[in-house]
Order: structure tokens, then sequence, then C-alpha cells
């Protein structure tokens, strides 16, 4: 009784604890909670969450799985057991985990003697510490229950202490499995982790053959490989995590209105048995920073985070590191040694259980859409799970937005002068000028994780199976996508000719795209929702755009910007834009045929934006798609044929897709007029053709001639086999005449004037 009341008193004086699974303390059935340990804060602490539910704890309802304690929790769990054989009803078994800070651990660090979770003593006074030093950053995690009633039919016909016994093996094991995905295992000594991976056999080898390349002796080929793992490897520090922690804490709180967390339950139940694997889209520098601050924040452990070494400038680099940095060169293919290292330091990275986090796309997206992936580091992870690991891996695909992006000017100025500014401390310093107001909403949204398992077994070969995840990846990034209020904006501004629209439009044709999107067959997961025009007075307030009299509008530099937010949402509004656009443009479009010749163009788009249909599931997609069309009175049947109504979002988001079709109409006119092009001058000229098209008619998107794009949209056709490179020629695979003949009835007649003209001019 004692120590109760000196756990509340701890509890009230230093602890704020954040609850994940709070649902479970309101079960209505006979339920007993099940605490880690048997310390008597952590009693405490439960019996208060529980008070605040209106639920009184008792001894016979809280038990704990130490094992001082097991056989008291094995004669309970025995006498409910026995009672169940004589009743139709279930108890439930809830497993309590208590993190105070639940910051990594070094090994032979004298930190863990003093704050450590795991491996500081137990004494009075080291939780007292404890208390003292994390108490404000305590988590109590509530896991998902046990029906004692299954646990029972799955021990099958046993003595009731026999099976109890086993249950509490199963929760004891339970706990480890938290308290490792919380905490992460252990972080190795760092100099001994570089001398074990150093001298394994298969670097030993790429040592001795560097040696011989590079007519230098064995030892000085050894003092390299040492000297580009010191370059590689993080070094995690607990102690610069709990320094950040509250700095980031008071950081996004200042900068944003909110981060808005999705999907998040369904990865820290996933990573009691998993390692995960964090894949997120690329839009900023700040993804990282924030992935990390959030995964800490829901009591799951921080990732080990793969960068380019780009970012590993003096000082800045060393921060980076300690925060969980990863280093690594763009392209190492012509260093075996470094690629061997490299390869060699994640393998180990999995062996050990770490968390990770890369991003697929390789480096950040200039333009808003997602970029094609790069397959290496994805390669590499699943190489990593075919070897033996402390838990299987899965694979977390993220998505990440922001109603205001940090680089979004500078990303503008790149995509103009196709020039970047190399990343300095005194470019962070620089850019810290930036945060003095709001920036509107962050979201981090989670998708179902990937789990790596005996599912990808039918892909003998490591290319093939690594190109289908990384599609796979890339479409459930999209999945999760959230709309947030900036892209709604954007679609509808940047579509009008003037950029210029009364308040009341705006209102109006935001709410209405709204309504489509939720609506659409590849729906967001999420979409802002409020007041619009308290939307446009904090848009105007960050500087998106400006507002004059009635009417809302976009300059010049405004307009360049916001391109990169309405191409967030480019996989949704493209679709149900060219549903429209064939029906409006094409002569007598039926309903069964409007969708033959989208599934035209429908390769090339649905690879560029990672639709998830295939085969006759888009043709239910397109038939879903205009059964919302007509249910919005965007289309109406007249005489079986389909007709397009000119209302103000109908145009909004026919105007938002033909550019995008524009861009594959020049690449394929000009294969189709030139036979000796090579890929660079194929670019170059599809870049001249785009930015005439610009020009004369003001399509208000920097992005639309941006050369990495085109090139993107290149190498996808050729990964298709729709493109093919011969001795630095560039050609088509496949006949492209019905694309063309296709595209010509769709598009704008003095959009292909004014490109026949100037490829005449060439």
């Amino acid at each position: 009784m004692f120590m109760s009341l000196i756990g509340k008193f701890l509890n009230k004086l230093f602890v704020s604890a954040k609850i994940f699974g709070d649902e479970h303390l309101r079960i209505s059935t006979e339920v007993i909670y099940v605490l880690e340990t048997s310390r008597s804060e952590h009693r405490a602490l439960l019996s208060l969450s529980l008070a605040e539910q209106g639920f009184v704890s008792n001894h016979r309802c809280v038990l704990f799985a130490d094992p001082k304690f097991s056989n008291e929790l094995i004669y309970r769990l025995e006498s409910l057991l026995e009672k169940l054989e004589f009743t139709d009803s279930d108890v439930k078994i809830v497993p309590v985990s208590i993190f105070h800070g639940h910051f990594p651990n070094r090994e032979l660090s004298w930190w863990r003697v003093l704050f450590s979770e795991r491996w500081g003593p137990r004494g009075w006074w080291s939780r007292f510490i404890i208390l003292l030093v994390s108490g404000r950053q305590t988590i109590l995690q509530l896991d998902q229950p046990f029906s004692l009633r299954q646990l029972m039919a799955d021990e099958g016909a046993q003595p009731a202490n026999a099976s109890a016994a086993k249950i509490v093996k199963l929760l004891q094991a339970h706990f480890a499995q938290r308290r490792l995905a919380s905490l992460g295992p252990n972080l190795t000594n760092r100099k001994r982790l570089i001398a074990t991976i150093v001298s394994r056999a298969e670097i030993q080898k790429q040592i001795l053959q560097h040696s011989e390349k590079h007519n230098i002796s064995i030892q000085q080929a050894e003092k390299y490989a040492r000297q580009q793992l010191n370059l590689i490897a993080t070094n995690l520090s607990p102690s610069f995590v709990r320094l950040t922690s509250g700095i980031l804490n008071w950081f996004f709180r200042r900068t944003y209105r909110q981060v808005k967390i999705e999907g998040i339950d369904v990865v820290r139940q996933t990573a009691k048995d998993y390692q995960l694997v964090f894949l997120p889209c690329h839009r900023s520098h700040m993804d990282y920073v924030l992935m990390s601050w959030n995964l800490h924040q829901q009591g799951l452990v921080m990732p080990h985070i793969v960068a380019g070494d780009n970012l590993n400038a003096p000082v800045l680099g060393d921060g980076l590191k300690l925060g969980g940095a990863v280093f690594m060169r763009r392209s190492f293919y012509d260093d075996p040694l470094y690629g061997a290292l490299f390869k060699g330091y994640i393998k180990q990275l999995h062996r050990d259980g770490h968390s990770l986090e890369y991003f697929i796309e390789g480096g950040r997206s200039r333009t808003g859409r997602l970029l094609p992936p790069k397959n290496g580091m994805l390669s590499m992870t699943l190489e990593a799970s075919l070897q033996e690991n402390l838990k299987p891996i899965a694979l977390v695909p993220v998505w990440i937005s922001y109603d205001k992006l940090v680089e979004s000017r500078s990303y503008s100025k790149q995509l103009s002068d196709n020039q970047k500014s190399p990343e300095s401390l005194s470019g962070l310093v620089q850019s810290l000028k930036m945060f003095k107001g709001k920036f509107g909403d962050a979201v981090v949204s989670y998708a179902a994780p990937i789990l790596l398992d005996s599912n990808f077994s039918k892909f003998e070969d490591l290319k093939a199976k690594s190109s289908y995840l990384a599609r796979l990846v890339m479409e459930r990034i999209n999945s999760v996508c959230y709309v947030n209020e900036t892209a709604l904006l954007a679609t509808v501004l940047l579509a009008q000719h003037r950029l210029r629209l009364s308040k009341t439009q705006l209102i109006e044709q935001v709410n209405n795209l709204s309504t489509i999107l939720v609506n659409m067959p590849n729906a967001p997961a999420g979409i802002a929702t409020g007041n619009v025009a308290h939307w446009i007075e904090a848009a105007e307030d960050r500087g998106q755009l400006s507002v004059s009299s009635e009417d809302v509008f976009l300059t010049v530099e405004q307009a360049c910007e916001m391109t990169f937010y309405r191409n967030q949402i480019h996989h949704l509004t493209l679709l149900v834009g060219l549903y429209l656009l064939v029906a409006k443009r094409y002569h007598k479009p039926l309903a069964q045929t409007v969708p033959i010749l989208i599934k035209a163009v429908y390769p090339y788009l649905g690879r560029d934006l990672f639709w998830p249909w295939q085969d006759a599931a888009v043709d239910q997609a397109l038939a879903e798609v205009r059964e919302l069309l007509v249910n919005q009175q965007l289309i109406i049947e007249q005489d079986k044929c389909l007709q397009v109504r000119n209302t103000a979002l109908s145009v909004a988001l026919m105007q938002t897709v033909e550019p995008y079709l524009l861009r594959y109409y020049i690449v394929f006119r000009l294969l189709q007029e030139f036979d000796d092009l090579s890929e660079e001058n194929l670019v170059d000229e599809s870049v001249r053709l785009a930015s005439l098209l610009h020009a004369e008619f003001g399509f208000h998107s920097p992005e639309y001639t941006d050369s990495k794009g085109i090139g993107n949209f290149i190498k996808a056709m050729q990964e298709q086999e729709v493109l093919a490179v011969d001795d630095d020629v560039i050609s088509a695979c496949v006949d492209a005449s019905g694309l063309m003949t296709r595209s010509e009835q769709i598009l704008l007649p003095h959009y292909l004037v004014l490109i026949e003209k100037s490829i005449n001019q060439a």
C-alpha cells in the first residue's frame, strides 16, 4: 500500500504519459491487464489511466509478467481457464508496456547505468532518476488483447496449469518483442563494428583486388576501407536524440499548425514482429527530420536513415550522423570495394534488427510528382532478407506532404535555371530565417506494410523482384495520399487562364473538386476539410496566393510555386480529367468507346503516375469514373453519346491533363519525324518544343519544361520496351501511329499546329 502511494506521488510529480491503444482501457468484457514489470509507479500509472476512463483497478485485474511474480500470474490464469471450461464467456488479456524516454542504448556506455530503460539497475534510486530525467516522455502502450478462450483452444487438451505456464511464456516473449520495437537493438560500438565488417572474407577479397588495381599495399587498401566505412557508418547518439527531441517538439509546434499522422497503429503492431524499413516519398529535407521525430513520438525506435553523401558536409554531416544518418555515394559502380563495404554495412544493420529508412525515389522531387523509383537500396534489402536476421523484414511506404514547403521557391528557381546549390551548414543557417511564419499542416501517412515473406518467392530473379516491389511501394504511397488544402487551391487556380477567380467561385470549385476526389476509384486516404475561406486567408498569409477585393489570384512567381502542390495529386486529377477530355473532344463519344480511346494512352500515364489498375481492373476503374462524372452532372448521356457539361470544374480538370498529354505527343512526334535522334537530342528537342508551348499558351508550370522530367519519361518508356536505344540512337519499338492518331483527335489543333511549325523550322 505504501509503495502504491509512493508510485502515485511520483507519477503526479514527474510523469506525463502518452497512451497508445487507449481503446483497450474501455473493454466491457472481463479483462486482466498484464504489466511487463512489477514497478509500483507503473501499476499506479495504469490505475490512474483506468480511473480516467471510469474504471477502478484492483489486484485481481492487474498482474505482472515479471519472473518474480510469474507464479501469481500462472495461478490467476489457471483459475480463469478452469472457469472458462464451464461457461461461454471469454476473458481478454491486455499486455501493457511502459517506457520512460525509450531512447536507444549504446553498448559500453555510462548512459545505460543511469538512465536506460533496458539496462539500468532496478533499485529505487535508479527508478527515481529515470522518472526525473525521462518521466515527461513516458509511453504507455496497450497492445491488442489476447482472447483467453482462443489461447485455450490453441493449446488443445492439456491441464490448466500447463496451459497457463505457456501463456505466461507467450506474454514474456511479447514484452521482449515490444521492447525491441520501442527501444531497438543495442547500438554496437562503432570501432568494433567497422573492424568486424572489414575482417569478413568477402571484404578482404575486395581489399586485395583494390590494392592490385591501384598498385598500393594491402595495408593501405585496408586503411582506405576503414576510412570509407567511417564516412558511411552512423554515429547515433542517445544523448543527442534526447536533446533534439525537446528542441524538435518546440520547433514543430511553432512551425506547423499541426502534424497529422495517419495509419500508424498498423505500423506499431507490425513493429513487434518485423524489422521495419520505411520508404517515404521525398519532397523536402524536412522529411527525414519529421519522420524520425514522429516515430519517436509514436513510441517506435528511430530508424537509421540512408542519405546521399552530399549532406555529409562539415559540421552538418556530423550532426546528421548523431541523429542516425548513414551516408552513401550517389554512384559507386566504379569502386567495387566501396560497394562491398556499403552493402556489408546495410546487411549488418538488417542482421542486428535496426529499423531503416531510405527514399526510394533517390533524390527530392522538385515538381511534386513521385519520381521513378531507384531499386539499388531495395535490392540490398531483398538480399538482406535472405540472411539470418533478428526479425523478418517489412517495408512501410510513407506519404509525406506539406501545406507549404520550405524549399518551394528554390525548387522553382532550380527548374528555371537548372542550378542546384550544394548543401552546407551555412545554407542550413540561412534557411532557418524562413521559419518566421506558420507553414500550415504537415502530414505523414503510413501505408499497410509489405511483408517480405514467401509471397515473393515466385521471383527467382532479384532484379524482377526489386522492380515488382518498387512499383508496389510507389502505388501504396499513392494509396495513402492526403490531399491538403494547398493542393486543392492550386489545382483550381492554375487551371484558370488569367490565374484569377472570385472568392465565391474558388470556394465553390474547391468544394466540388473535393467531392470528386473522395469518390474516385483511387480515392485519397485523407483530404482537408473545413472552411475554404479560412484556407484562402491562411494561404495568403503564407504568401502562396494574393487577394484583391473579391478576387483571389496568383502572381507569376506564386503560380510557379503552386504547381508543386497541384502536381502532388496528379494521380487523382488526371484520370478524371482524361475521361472528360476524351469525351469532350472525340466525335460521337459512346460510353463503350471512351475507355478504348483512353486505354491507348493508359500504359504511359499509368506507368508515370503509378496507377494501380491492370488489365480488366482498368475497365472497372473507368466505369466507376464515368458513373462518378454522371452523378456529379459533369457528364450527361444523350442519344447514347456522352456529353461533357462546360462547368468551371470540368474545364479545370481538362486543362490540368492536356499539358501532360502534350509531353507524350511531342516525344513520339519527334521520333516519328527524325530517325537519328540520340537520347540527349530527344530530351533537348522535347524541352525546346515544350518551352514554346509554355510561352505561347501559358501553362504556368515550370516543371513542364524540366529536362529531368522528360528524361524520366523516356527512360520509363525504355523499361516498358516502348522505346529502345541502339548505338546512341533512340527509336520506337511499337507502332505509335494509333497513339498519334488518337492524340490528334483529342488535343487542341492550335497546339499541334505550333508543334508542327517548330519541327519544320528545326
